[in-house]
């Protein structure tokens, strides 16, 4: 009897004993995957309080209390997705919908607006929007003749070039993107001053600049394969020699020399059983051995010959899409009426080729992030992160676990931040994905989203796609450009601009009234030489949306165009002062011109 007696007192104090541990979110009885080995740790209940994971423990071991239980039976919990190769932060309301939706809680913005970046975080701070973390680099860094003019910081000498990296810090960049046109003495003049000033250098590795020069100047990241698969060109030691100005020929071939002067010596035309298996190896071990990673972004490589494939259909995230940023999709071009030529057929020679890397590489231990270059042709926010992920799975031959990681612990790594992001641990930061389905067999699971939990609140999948039919509706309304534009034709630009009032006062919900409808219409108008029109409807747009840098960098142009220089200045540097992505360069001519 006393032995019974003792034993009840035990088990009593036992359970008496059974922890209490109060939170604001429970996810209970899931299957957590561990990103780094693969492994998946079955039946566990997530606390999270606040925006970190506070503990992990076995299904009801401990009696977690929380005001939101999640049922995570069946289910799989891995980090939140990061894409890091974005753009245009400025359509956040757009985009910001359809990143949470495909659960990427993070981005990497390749081409930052700081005003604009400034204000969209203090929003997400602040509670009153909801979106994801972002790092940025600012304006790219580009050489004496650049590829995009107005909008990026000219380094056409290295002292300018270190100015640009000081400017940029101070302005709140999170590291310094360097572009395809950059002299090797600027080159390395920034990634000099990178160094100095411990911020890091990212970005396109220069046409002039070989692969062991950019590892060696600690460019940290890689974007595209341009460059990188330089390397591999039968005409590399060539290259290398006329660099150092030696008088040596160079030859690319006819059918590619347009794309030569913007991808350089990474224009391969050879598939890669072609390739000097000898290079290759030396490749992986050089990227093996440093710091660097390399962020292929396949999808866009697809993107540019997939818009021609009679079986791409992508109506839906069209209509997701706002209007302005698809109106180029379409776009008849020269490999549109040449679907056959060289250069369509090289383009997909040269994404296969991409795709044919990635398994060697990744075996031999080189480091890869996931990215999209979302809102190149037929990239989409959130969703293309998804196509990246299963083009490195079913075309890459890499395995889902590999492919999972270049969007979690792999950027988790890259920017330093292993203690907060890239895994599912105690004391992490709470932006996860809940899937009904296992990713680790099978990458299109990732897309089987049964809720998100971003900086530890929860969403659940309809809510996500309430989003995305808010995104689809407004897309279905007549466009107000399109009735403006259609009036100036009949009746004129005043009959026009009186319309456009009468409806936006009178039918505010009946029309697309977004910010940029205006502007894409004046730039319509500007393009097909009526520029007195477009005039009035840029300054009609600065009426409408006083704080829209887009409406004066297009009014800027106008007045240029009309011969109006003082005032394009005018407009010009208020767009500048707005966070205009254009201007910097405009200003700095004009100015010097005058």
């Amino acid at each position: 009897m006393k032995t019974i007696g003792l034993y009840l007192v035990c088990i009593f104090f036992i359970c008496g004993c059974k922890q209490n541990l109060k939170g604001d979110l429970l996810i209970e009885n899931v299957n957590v995957i561990n990103v780094k080995t693969g492994k998946i740790s079955t039946n566990k209940d997530v606390l999270i309080i606040g925006d970190s994971i506070a503990n992990i423990e076995e299904h009801d071991r401990i009696n977690f209390v929380a005001p939101e239980i999640i049922d995570g039976k069946n289910k799989y919990l891995i980090p939140g997705l990061w894409d890091m190769h974005a753009h245009w932060i400025d359509a956040y309301e757009h985009f910001f919908p359809m990143l949470l939706a495909n659960g990427v809680t993070g981005i990497r913005d390749m081409w930052g607006n700081f005003p604009v970046l400034s204000n969209v975080k203090n929003k997400i701070d602040n509670g009153s929007l909801i979106g994801p973390d972002i790092l940025s680099a600012g304006f790219l860094v580009e050489g004496a003749n650049p590829t995009h003019s107005g909008a990026s910081n000219i380094a056409d000498t290295p002292e300018k070039g270190r100015e640009i990296v000081r400017t940029q810090k101070e302005a709140g960049a999170d590291f310094i993107k360097v572009y395809s046109g950059l002299e090797r003495e600027v080159y390395f003049a920034i990634a000099d001053e990178c160094k100095k000033q411990n911020i890091p250098m990212v970005g396109h590795i220069p046409q002039k600049i070989t692969v062991e020069e950019a590892i060696k100047a600690n460019q940290l990241s890689f974007e595209h394969f341009y460059q990188v698969k330089g390397f591999l060109h039968p005409q590399y030691e060539n290259y290398i020699k006329k660099l150092k100005g030696e008088n040596v020929a160079l030859e690319l071939q006819d059918n590619i020399k347009e794309y030569s002067e913007y991808i350089g010596i990474g224009a391969l035309d050879v598939d890669i059983d072609n390739l000097e298996k000898k290079r290759l190896t030396k490749l992986i071990e050089l990227l093996k051995n440093s710091n660097s990673f390399i962020t292929p972004t396949l999808v866009v490589d697809k993107g540019f010959f997939r818009k021609y494939d009679s079986d791409f259909n992508p109506t839906t995230l069209n209509s997701y899409m706002p209007d302005y940023a698809i109106v180029d999709y379409y776009v008849q071009d020269s490999l549109k009426t040449k679907r056959d030529s060289a250069v369509y057929n090289w383009s997909k020679k040269q994404y296969q080729l991409n795709v044919d890397l990635l398994k060697p590489m990744v075996e031999g231990g080189v480091k890869f992030l996931a990215g999209t270059d979302y809102v190149m042709e037929f990239c989409y926010p959130g969703f293309s992160l998804h196509d990246e992920l299963r083009i490195y799975v079913e075309e890459g031959n890499i395995t889902p676990l590999q492919a999972l990681q270049t969007a979690t612990i792999n950027p988790a790594v890259f920017l330093q931040m292993e203690d907060k992001i890239g895994t599912v641990e105690q004391s992490k930061r709470a932006s996860l994905l809940l899937l009904n389905k296992n990713p680790l067999e099978n990458i299109r699971h990732t897309k089987n989203i049964e809720g998100l939990i971003l900086r530890g609140k929860y969403y659940s999948n309809e809510l996500l796609k309430h989003g995305l039919d808010e995104l689809a509706t407004l897309s279905k309304k007549p466009q107000i450009r399109k009735i403006v534009d259609s009036i100036i034709k009949q009746e004129g630009i005043d009959k026009a601009i009186e319309r456009y009032i009468d409806l936006k006062r009178d039918a505010p919900n009946s029309y697309n009234f977004h910010q940029r409808q205006l502007v894409t219409l004046g730039h319509y108008l500007l393009n097909s030489g009526q520029t007195q029109d477009a005039i009035m409807i840029f300054k009609l747009n600065t009426k409408m949306f006083p704080k829209l840098s887009h409406s004066y960098n297009g009014l800027g142009d106008a007045y240029l165009e009309a011969g109006q220089k003082a005032k394009a200045i005018t407009a010009w540097e208020k767009a500048n002062e707005l966070g205009g992505y254009t201007t910097y360069t405009k200003l700095k001519k004009i100015k010097s011109e005058n």
